[in-house]
């Protein structure tokens, strides 16, 4: 019992040191919530207009009692938009409205007990929205079974762009009537969509970009033919295996490849050594290849292939690589009287995130399967492909893909 009391003691000694050298401390900052009273205002604010909002910049005070600084601004529809900066930044940032009219910004310095200052009122005048500023850069133009398009967003702004097609087509009407064909979510730097399905027929397209504010650009209405395309039919697909071609690893097999089913795959093993050396057309050894014969001669547009699901750009999903193309089979599993019509094809993450890191948005973009279209496409009937992989998301050479299928126009 006198070793129990000697403990108390101690402690007791303890936490008296303890609170004398942290109380002055307690009531400067007030970490149970309470302030001295209202925060002072914020001094020296300056506004830079940008696309769709602005940024308010300002000297915070040297003030214990100041949790953060508010700025609430009302829109046009009525909307308020509410945006909070910590006393860790000299900055409040707006962004999302969608046209140039001038806007009032009131700024509020709030305490701890969320009591707001007197409000200082800001005028802000934004630039041109994100949404229009994107839809003005949008390139349309003819595509494989389609269109494709093409727009920068520099801001890497998220947004929709949705793109409808005239059906009057299908159903014989005057009055031009326009259903969804498509919409992908993006925000990449310099963006890429292309809508497939349709005949070589000449339409009306309209396409609009909405952002997660739900502003909208102005609608753009163009007419244009797709390029005649279609599926090369699986059936006739055939594995065709040559020398430097490397084999299947785990089960996963190269006929994996062209059966149609995504739920299976082909596997090449990881440090396989090629046993017969470098092929002649490239400087690396090791490189990680497989051939398919399509059965007939068609003139090639693009192939479309699938990653491995449950490794989104990561381990052996193809990265780089280039793809062959010819009508005749070396022995010596060279490229001779070979064209190569992709060079360097790249898979680019949408988000441009690091490695191991993705958003839904990068999911759903390797769920459509990956589209490269063939150089001088359309031109040249081949037999045979070879995909030749230089680099998978894991910085080596071995591959896993589940599907692969080829587009074009049949010659025989």
């Amino acid at each position: 019992m006198v070793k129990n009391k000697d403990m108390k003691k101690n402690y007791g000694l303890i936490m008296l040191v303890f609170c004398c050298l942290i109380g002055c401390t307690e009531l400067e900052h007030a970490p149970d919530g309470k302030t001295n009273g209202i925060a002072k205002l914020v001094t020296d604010i300056q506004v830079e207009n940008t696309n769709g909002g602005a940024i308010i910049s300002y000297n915070a005070p040297d003030d214990v009692n100041l949790a953060y600084v508010l700025g609430t601004v009302v829109l046009n529809n009525g909307q308020e938009r509410i945006v909070a900066s910590s006393t860790h930044s000299n900055e409040i940032v707006i962004k999302g409205i969608g046209d140039m009219a001038e806007y009032d910004v009131k700024l509020y310095s709030v305490n701890y007990n969320e009591e707001r200052s007197e409000e200082q009122l800001i005028k802000i005048k934004p630039l041109v929205s994100q949404v229009v500023k994107i839809s003005n850069s949008i390139i349309a133009e003819p595509g494989f079974g389609g269109i494709k398009l093409k727009w920068n967003n520099e801001d890497r702004e998220a947004i929709a762009l949705i793109v409808e097609v005239d059906d009057t087509l299908s159903y014989g009407q005057v009055d031009t009537t326009f259903l969804l064909a498509d919409i992908t979510y993006d925000s990449s730097v310099d963006g890429l969509f292309a809508v497939r399905g349709f005949e070589n027929v000449e339409r009306s397209w309209r396409f609009k970009v909405r952002d997660r504010y739900d502003n909208f650009s102005p609608e753009i209405v163009t007419k244009i033919t797709p390029l005649f395309e279609e599926a090369i039919p699986r059936e006739d697909y055939e594995i065709v295996k040559l020398r430097h071609d490397a084999p299947s690893a785990w089960g996963w097999v190269e006929s994996n490849l062209i059966d149609g089913n995504k739920g299976s795959g082909f596997h090449t093993p990881q440090g396989w050594k090629d046993p017969d050396g470098k092929v002649s057309e490239y400087e690396e050894e090791n490189l990680h290849m497989f051939t398919i014969d399509l059965g007939v001669q068609a003139k090639l547009s693009r192939l479309k292939f699938e990653g491995r699901g449950e490794y989104y750009y990561k381990h052996g999903n193809p990265r780089i690589f280039d793809v062959w193309a010819g009508n005749t089979l070396n022995e010596d599993g060279s490229f001779k009287d070979w064209t190569k019509v992709i060079t360097n094809g790249t898979v680019i993450k949408p988000s441009g995130l690091p490695l191991g890191q993705q958003t839904q948005e990068d999911i759903d973009f390797q769920k459509r399967g990956f589209d490269f279209e063939f150089t001088d496409a359309g031109v040249v009937p081949f037999r045979f492909i070879r995909f030749v992989n230089k680099e998978n998301w894991a910085g080596t050479k071995f591959l896993h893909v589940m599907e692969i299928e080829f587009f074009g126009q049949i010659v025989e």
